[in-house]
């Protein structure tokens, strides 16, 4: 329909170009959500180091691999405030905060559910780290 309005026969050119501008910058202007890309350095505060290691993301999935080696896979959901990061086979959920996307360090923290005080009062365990961007060789 709008190109058979754009192609019409009558001398409405001035209106074709402001439809035309006004499609143009809807379009084309209208900010697009960062994503995360890219290798990162994970790390964890001190107690909790040992889920340390290297993070690859890949469009909407991530593969983290730990100090020791092993990989664990996750799919990555985006929304307005917050990324929420999940591992496939874990219990793990990584929340980092929106604002923090497209910048060198990221700040994140991850929540897993403590089963024992879950059964007693629905606790939940927070371990708080950052990601560091790494270089690309």
């Amino acid at each position: 329909m709008l190109l058979k309005f754009l192609y019409s026969p009558l001398n409405l050119y001035p209106m074709k170009y402001l439809l035309l501008a006004v499609f143009a910058l809807t379009t084309f202007l209208v900010p697009q959500q960062k994503v995360l890309t890219g290798k990162y350095k994970m790390i964890f505060e001190k107690q909790y180091g040992s889920q340390s290691g290297n993070i690859q993301f890949e469009k909407n999935t991530y593969t983290r691999r730990g100090t020791d080696g092993k990989a664990i896979k996750g799919i990555v959901e985006y929304s307005k405030d917050a990324v929420v990061l999940k591992d496939e086979k874990t219990g793990y959920i990584v929340e980092i905060s929106a604002k923090t996307i497209g910048q060198e360090t990221v700040l994140f923290r991850t929540l897993e559910a403590d089963k024992k005080a879950e059964a007693a009062r629905g606790d939940m365990v927070f371990y708080p780290g950052k990601m560091i961007k790494m270089k690309d060789k």
